[in-house]
């Protein structure tokens, strides 16, 4: 079985069954001890109607910038663990089939949109006996599928016609230490409080990757950008080394933007908005997409894929501050109330327009947009509002896509922490 030879290793063996109150939850547990938590039922992968026409514009955007997206599908873990049809079946809103059909169809709509897509799940059912690709106790996956996944980023990186084009570099990896996971991971630590149950902790290997080459410099000294940036959730943390396996198997350098609890989003919200982007866009975005973090529940304020309001953050970031502005300037930021700008009087409609935000101050706090139209209408968008997606560049607004009317005014509404300048920019895609 795929998650025997982790079980097995720390000699132990788990509970094969939960208590009544964690079964009516929704909790789930195979006989060898694998054991799923409710939300595993949700993330079905498919996209809804506002994150198609959202990933479109966000897929194209990143086609402008002539950046190569590289998507690493990480499947749910039932899809990649023998037993679970049998323990989740039970369920009539779930099937494996459903699921891995949903899986199969996402990996489809992202190539047909210009992504390379990461084939995951066949790597996490093809892994040894002994190196399973996922926890037993927890939603994340082990060394062994950071790294097996690691191998396939980095064939596709490698047959990339640019690979040749840019600074590479060798490294080497090694382990570091032990960490112990208390009760095998976050599910058995939820399910310990709910059932007089006790799991085993096990032993996890850390993993931590250098470089074993100089720094290739540009003609003037000046260190390159790095050629790969890796967006990702809580699987591309430095316990996992995921990134650490990338440039081994690569030899490029990558830049690490993984924002644990921030879903499939927080990453991208992230970095598009950064300084590090707008000085330098990468050759290639690998995107760690774990789908059932999608579904992760009580994390926090995160953006999600199904939200509209996440694109009209990330869309205008990928394409940044404009060349050619409609409208350009700079207002002070105090508390309360700033108005931004007055537009004239045969001034742009809102479609096709968004707004690049540059505070003085870093941390101004959460800020109010609030966009007046000619039809009298009011559109009012609150940025900063996602405790785990820092902001360390600028921000950007698309304005309403299907609004047809002028654009009247803009003003922002601003927190005590707010002080300062704002400079901004109306930009046209």
């Amino acid at each position: 079985m795929l998650m025997i030879g982790l079980l097995a290793a720390v000699g132990h063996a788990s509970p094969s069954a939960l208590c009544d109150k964690a079964s009516r939850q929704g909790w789930r547990i195979t006989p060898e001890g694998a054991l799923f938590p409710p939300w595993y039922l949700k993330p079905s992968i498919q996209l809804d109607t506002a994150a198609i026409d959202g990933m479109e514009r966000f897929l194209a955007a990143l086609t402008a910038r002539n950046i190569n997206l590289v998507v690493v599908l990480i499947p749910p873990p039932p899809l990649a663990t023998e037993g679970a049809a049998a323990v989740f079946e039970q369920d009539a809103l779930w099937t494996l089939s459903d699921m891995e059909a949903s899986y199969y169809a996402m990996e489809r709509w992202l190539e047909s949109n210009g992504a390379v897509v990461v084939p995951v799940l066949g790597h996490a059912r093809n892994m040894p006996l002994d190196q399973p690709f996922f926890f037993a106790r927890d939603h994340h996956w082990t060394a062994d599928g950071s790294r097996a996944t690691a191998r396939a980023v980095a064939d596709v990186l490698r047959a990339d016609a640019r690979f040749g084009s840019v600074p590479h570099r060798t490294f080497a990896t090694r382990k570091v230490q032990d960490l112990t996971l208390e009760a095998g991971g976050s599910a058995a630590q939820i399910v310990q409080k709910r059932c007089d149950l006790s799991f085993p902790d096990i032993q996890i290997p850390i993993f931590h990757t250098r470089p074993t080459s100089p720094l290739q410099l540009g003609l003037l000294d000046e260190a390159p950008p790095d050629p790969v940036v890796l967006l990702g959730s809580s699987y591309s943390l430095t316990k996992f080394n995921f990134s650490g396996f990338v440039q081994e198997f690569s030899e490029l350098p990558v830049l690490n933007v993984a924002v644990s609890g921030g879903r499939v989003m927080g990453a991208p919200l992230t970095y598009f908005s950064s300084d590090d982007y707008a000085a330098a866009p990468p050759t290639w975005v690998v995107w760690e997409m774990a789908t059932a973090v999608e579904a992760l529940p009580n994390n926090g304020a995160t953006p999600v894929m199904g939200a509209m309001d996440t694109y009209r953050e990330l869309v205008p970031a990928v394409h940044g501050r404009c060349a050619s502005p409609v409208l350009q300037g700079t207002a002070p930021l105090k508390p309360g109330v700033n108005h931004l700008f007055t537009a004239p009087s045969n001034g742009p409609m809102a479609g096709g327009h968004y707004l690049a935000l540059d505070p003085s101050d870093a941390t101004p706090g959460p800020l109010n947009v609030v966009t007046r139209f000619a039809d009298g209408t009011i559109d009012r968008f609150k940025l900063g509002r996602y405790a785990r997606v820092e902001t360390l560049g600028a921000h950007f607004l698309e304005l309403p896509v299907h609004q047809t009317a002028a654009i009247e005014t803009v003003q922002v509404e601003a927190t005590d922490a707010a002080s300062g300048t704002l400079a901004y920019q109306l930009c046209a895609y």
